[in-house]
């Protein structure tokens, strides 16, 4: 009885995960902990250890503890530890989420209802602000950029492009490419299209493009689907830009003007960003092994042999330091070095490669080996360490919560069809 009640009670803790994460981090970071530990409660006592034995724990374990003995030899260790000390948090929560699917059949569907009544409060919410100024709880619309329940937080395309590939995701795992699924992933992927872009999140609409480019090429049944739902989207957006003019400046003009792309010298996204990413580089430069700890490149930045001051009307700028320098690979290489470096960026290569043969066996052997499910969470964690755009701190609380919750989902599909993925190639 004991154990059937915390199965509930860390089941509830998952699904609640969406919803927290609009809450807050602190809410959603709370719900990662305690799901931790119920897990370790459940296979120590079980004697399930063959968790701890995957290939990608022993990795992520790994890197820890790498983290962990780089912070201390940090230039500023408390404050590097604040992100390294307990990351392996994470890798437990998407061992969690690996656990409950494996052993509680009422998991999946609870998810299923509860991230789609979440994104469906978020749509109402937006777009009640976006036509009326204020949303539910009074946050106002400032014509450019939109937050809903985010309020000064404004990650509100961040959240939807990020967690879009896992709904739709878990849609099709849960009807199995009914007309229902259908429907629902119809409705939804116009209406995230047209929220991130009044959003006016450029990252995040880039990765809604990305995610439709992906699925338009390699998957099995949502091709013609995608395609027809951006088309409409694409269609209202245009509308949309008519009917306000300042998110189309946000979202077209403020990107041309800031990339400077009319000028002879170019900028990557703009100049702060620039100045950042060349920040970033010259402490790899002079880090190049190690890198300089997590958390410490707001340190590293004020140092005079990095800082670039601008002057404007007498006044002095610093353009080159941040908290972190908004780009996933050059924040790592910046901060963990080579070594901390390799596994992300191996990670990132053995997407690719599997969207590549995905793409080669859907066009010219017919036989997909990827199913849709497998596809849309491998995209899903992508975006997480997708490196040609404007970049979240990897190492922040919320970003690793979307990031590590798909590989939970991810390491069960793999396990539970005996490595073979072929077989869920229907889903």
């Amino acid at each position: 009885m004991t154990y059937q009640l915390l199965h509930v009670i860390q089941r509830l803790l998952i699904c609640f995960i969406p919803l927290a994460l609009i809450i807050g981090p602190f809410i959603a970071d709370l719900f990662v902990v305690l799901c931790s530990l119920l897990f370790l409660f459940f296979s120590i006592s079980k004697k399930e250890f063959k968790y701890f034995k995957s290939i990608f724990f022993l990795t992520f374990i790994c890197l820890c503890l790498y983290l962990l003995i780089r912070s201390i030899f940090s230039n500023d260790y408390l404050l590097s530890l604040e992100s390294s000390l307990f990351y392996f948090r994470f890798g437990l929560f998407s061992l969690a989420v690996w656990y409950i699917l494996e052993n509680d059949k009422l998991f999946i569907k609870t998810f299923y209802l509860f991230i789609i009544f979440t994104f469906l409060i978020l749509f109402i919410d937006s777009f009640y602000q976006y036509f009326t100024g204020f949303n539910l709880l009074g946050y106002k619309y400032n014509g450019i950029r939109l937050s809903s329940f985010f309020g000064q937080e404004m990650v509100l395309g961040n959240y939807i492009s990020r967690l879009m590939p896992l709904l739709i995701g878990i849609i099709l795992y849960y009807h199995n490419s009914s007309k229902i699924s259908l429907i629902i992933g119809f409705l939804f992927l116009i209406l995230s299209d047209v929220l991130v872009y009044i959003s006016g999140e450029r990252s995040a609409f880039f990765f809604l493009i990305l995610t439709t480019i992906i699925l338009v090429i390699i998957s099995n049944r949502w091709k013609l689907l995608r395609l027809i739902s951006f088309l409409i989207s694409l269609a209202i957006i245009i509308f949309l830009s008519l009917y306000n003019p300042s998110v189309k400046e946000r979202m077209i003009d403020a990107t041309i003007n800031q990339t400077n792309i009319n000028e002879d010298k170019i900028y990557f996204f703009s100049y702060e960003h620039t100045s950042l990413y060349n920040t970033a580089i010259n402490i790899f430069y002079d880090n190049p092994i190690f890198g300089v700890g997590t958390k410490m490149f707001r340190v590293m930045c004020n140092d005079e042999k990095y800082r670039l001051i601008d002057t404007v009307n007498g006044t002095e700028y610093v353009r080159s330091c941040s908290t972190h320098p908004h780009n996933v690979f050059l924040q790592l290489l910046a901060e963990t070095g080579l070594v901390g470096f390799l596994p992300v960026f191996l990670l990132f290569i053995f997407i690719i490669y599997q969207f590549c043969r995905q793409t080669v066996a859907t066009w010219i052997t017919k036989k997909s080996f990827l199913s849709d499910f497998q596809i849309c969470l491998y995209i899903s964690i992508m975006l997480s360490i997708w490196p040609f755009v404007p970049s979240l701190n990897i190492f922040n609380n919320w970003i690793s919560i979307i990031f590590y919750l798909p590989v939970g989902f991810l390491l069960f599909t793999y396990e539970a069809h005996n490595n073979k993925p072929n077989n869920l190639s229907n889903t």
